[in-house]
């Protein structure tokens, strides 16, 4: 019985520190397209369009990193279910590198 409990809680570890690698892991394609799209803004001047394109990504990337600390207090058993690569929080990541990339296309 004392060995399925420390299995357990192993697996729980090691599932914990894969989803929190996968998070860092977006966080900083997130933070190296946005230091891109930052360095393609300034080059450009006044473009206040893309000034204010750039603006809105840096507050939902704000919110993001804020979303780590959320994360990280959560039970795994809370989170285990919910965040699967394709929905919930870590495809709002995806979807914010995803719109950086095309952001990056259109003013290069």
């Amino acid at each position: 019985m004392h060995e399925l409990l420390r299995s357990k809680s192993v697996e729980m570890v090691s599932e914990v520190a894969l989803f929190e690698r996968r998070v860092l892991c977006r966080l900083a394609r997130i933070n190296r397209l946005y230091g891109q799209a930052k360095l393609i803004v300034e080059g450009l001047g006044g473009n206040g369009e893309a000034w204010r394109e750039l603006r809105q990504y840096s507050v939902q990337r704000d919110y993001l990193m804020q979303k780590i600390s959320t994360i990280k207090a959560m039970d795994s058993r809370d989170w285990h279910g919910q965040f699967s690569p394709n929905c919930g929080p870590l495809a709002m990541w995806d979807i914010l590198a995803e719109a950086l990339e095309d952001f990056i296309e259109r003013y290069e």
